[in-house]
């Protein structure tokens, strides 16, 4: 199973009965620890379960990272979370395959919040840029370069040490298998729908999946399901980072929708 960390209230100490836990996960190159922002401002009032997908953050030694391995560790973590209802909050990589875990979900999954999710049909990728991609963890400049690319505003030393520290502890055979064939996996044939609410918010500065692209492949499933999408201002492509407080109050919400 992936490892996790958990925070905030335990099941028994929720403010309302049948609250549900935010199961967060994170984007290529990244860790649980993109999420400290939006923990911070959550665990007082909810349950918190921040995983590590397979070859990055604690996770680096375990392998599996095809979207369909991916989508089965999920599904396995949503159902040892049973019998508590489950929001899943899955950001770029890992949105790609929580979309697969929508569509057929765990009987306790209550609704997924795509942050950011890597395209069903692949990302429109570069041969340059994929080359890039897939040596990033391989030095500091390279991870720097990487991570710094995912902001719309320079971030602060702190918050760029830990990303940059996380691409570099990611496993070189992760690294190759999302840029080489993750990313290239065509799904929109087989995920044609998301069997629970399901919402979509992208930073409008997004430089690395276009929040265009987003518009039209993402957020018509993300209507059907119920959903809606939110369009953060002056934010790019790592929410979580950049945008904690938005983020935040959107989950929040949507946690009391689906209650």
């Amino acid at each position: 199973m992936l490892p996790f960390r958990e925070y905030g209230l335990q099941t028994a100490d929720s403010p309302q009965k049948g609250s549900p836990v935010f199961l967060l996960l994170h984007f290529f190159g990244g860790s649980h620890r993109e999420w400290d922002g939006v923990i911070s401002l959550l665990e007082e009032r909810h349950r918190l379960i921040a995983a590590d997908m397979a070859g990055f953050g604690e996770a680096a030694a375990l392998v599996g990272y095809s979207v369909s391995e991916m989508a089965a560790r999920i599904c396995e973590l949503v159902q040892y979370l049973a019998p508590a209802q489950v929001i899943l909050a899955a950001h770029s990589m890992s949105g790609k395959a929580a979309m697969v875990v929508a569509a057929e979900p765990p009987a306790n999954l209550a609704g997924v919040a795509l942050v950011a999710p890597s395209p069903l049909s692949g990302e429109p990728i570069s041969d340059a840029a994929r080359a890039e991609m897939r040596v990033a963890n391989t030095s500091r400049e390279r991870a720097e370069k990487f991570t710094r690319a995912g902001f719309a505003h320079a971030p602060s030393d702190e918050l760029l040490e830990i990303a940059v520290a996380d691409v570099l502890r990611s496993s070189d055979d992760a690294f190759h298998a999302w840029a080489d064939q993750g990313t290239r996996e065509n799904w929109s044939g087989r995920v044609t729908e998301f069997r629970v609410k399901t919402v979509l918010i992208v930073g409008e500065k997004d430089a690395a999946i276009d929040p265009e692209l987003q518009k039209r492949e993402t957020l018509p499933l993300v209507e059907a399901s119920g959903g809606r999408m939110y369009l953060l201002p002056d934010c790019a492509h790592l929410v979580p980072y950049e945008a904690p407080v938005q983020l935040s109050s959107i989950l929040e919400g949507f946690a009391a929708e689906l209650i």
